[in-house]
């Protein structure tokens, strides 16, 4: 599972970001609701940070790849 670099793809859906974290969709909107993620309101949506999901893994400011190309629902990341 990738999280991409915040340089090219720097907001993130919530479902993929649940994925990531490992909590269901739920839990993670919960969880913006109480301000433990971080996130930017568009319209109607919800979206988060790719450099803030970085640092809640703890991979912090470097921008390694943890082992894919692809998001957790399986879509080929462009690069």
């Amino acid at each position: 599972m990738t999280i991409p670099d915040p340089e090219f793809i720097p907001l993130l859906k919530v479902p993929d970001v649940a994925a990531w974290l490992g909590i269901g969709r739920s839990a993670c909107y919960e969880a913006i609701h109480r301000g433990d993620i971080p996130h930017l309101r568009i319209g109607r949506r919800l979206y988060i940070p790719t450099a803030q999901v970085r640092i809640l893994v703890g991979l912090g400011d470097n921008h390694t790849e943890l082992t894919t190309d692809e998001t957790p629902h399986g879509q080929k990341l462009d690069g």
